[in-house]
């Protein structure tokens, strides 16, 4: 390629990690992107190359990298929008010099399973929309994630001490909030009710949280935006949460998958005046699909691998009464 049109290159995809040199004189570079799963970046003189000679990045793309630590000079990419270094096994010490990319809006940290602690200064992130996050922390930097004014989506994943989400509340214009394989996190707070802007929950592989709260505690959600719920990998959910209820004229999908004691959905069920799509799956203790006959919004129902449930309707069939099946 001649040296003129290697200067109009803008946006670079690799499809191996063997990294060829030539591609260092595309200095206008504005995305460098590995669209393949388990391929990355193996080598540091990469990363040091990108951050020193493409000042004009605004996508760069380290998932799947195996260097060890992010270089300082990386909090000079003042152009930079969009960083993912998901599932990087090796980095340890935390990334604090990203927090000065101030224009940043995407951030990927999911899987990052050697990270002790979360970016000191992640308030100065004033852009930030997107973060996702893999943590060995027990609490959040409250302050700092409740001071990312402009977050719309924020992802937990693999955070295997965090046991609590307190002053979440405070992210008002927050949209989708989503729970992955966070062991120890035992409830949700107990007051989200700011969150008015929330459209998507998705909750997956929790073991040990209850979505209903602890008895005797008091559960105040109300998200007037709701229009996603999935569930999953939740041995602990037996009914929906009676907070949900707050959500009965936005609810478009509900997704359950996965849990084990999830026997019935609840009375209040047929008052789900918006609901156009539900799926339960692997869910062996269901027994009933009570009140979905007077969904009338409903679209599409995918019900699999639930033995109980097709029990109860034979039984109902026999009987003649299919009322015991459908309520």
């Amino acid at each position: 390629m001649s040296s003129s049109s290697s200067g109009k290159v803008r946006h670079l995809s690799f499809l191996a990690s063997d990294l060829a040199e030539p591609f260092s004189k595309f200095e206008g570079l504005r995305t460098i992107y590995f669209p393949i799963r388990g391929v990355g970046p193996c080598s540091e003189s990469f990363l040091y190359k990108c951050v020193s000679r493409f000042k004009c990045l605004r996508v760069l793309d380290l998932s799947d990298s195996t260097f060890n630590i992010l270089p300082r000079s990386i909090g000079k990419m003042k152009h930079l929008r969009y960083l993912d270094i998901s599932r990087n096994l090796r980095i340890r010490r935390r990334p604090d010099t990203i927090c000065r990319l101030q224009n940043l809006q995407f951030l990927s940290l999911r899987e990052c399973v050697e990270i002790e602690e979360l970016p000191s200064d992640m308030r100065n992130l004033i852009n930030l929309r997107y973060l996702d996050i893999t943590t060995k922390q027990h609490f959040l930097p409250e302050e700092e994630i409740e001071s990312l004014r402009s977050l719309r989506h924020l992802y937990f994943c693999e955070c295997p001490n965090l046991s609590s989400l307190s002053r979440m509340q405070q992210i008002t214009n927050i949209r989708t909030i989503g729970i992955d394989s966070c062991r120890n996190l035992k409830s949700l707070p107990l007051d989200v009710s700011l969150l008015t802007s929330l459209r998507s929950l998705l909750i997956s592989y929790c073991e040990n949280l209850y979505l209903s709260g602890r008895e005797g505690e008091k559960i105040s959600y109300k998200w007037p935006s709701l229009q996603t719920l999935a569930l999953a990998g939740l041995p602990t959910l037996v009914k929906l949460p009676s907070w949900l209820y707050g959500s009965a004229n936005t609810l478009k999908t509900i997704k359950i998958d996965d849990c084990p004691n999830f026997d019935a959905l609840p009375a209040w069920f047929a008052e789900l005046s918006s609901l156009e799509k539900l799926y339960i799956n692997k869910c062996p203790n269901l027994y009933t699909l009570r009140g979905i006959r007077y969904v009338t919004s409903l679209q599409v129902l995918g019900v699999g691998d639930c033995p109980e449930l097709i029990q109860s309707r034979n039984r109902c069939f026999l009987a003649r009464d299919s009322s015991c099946f459908t309520g």
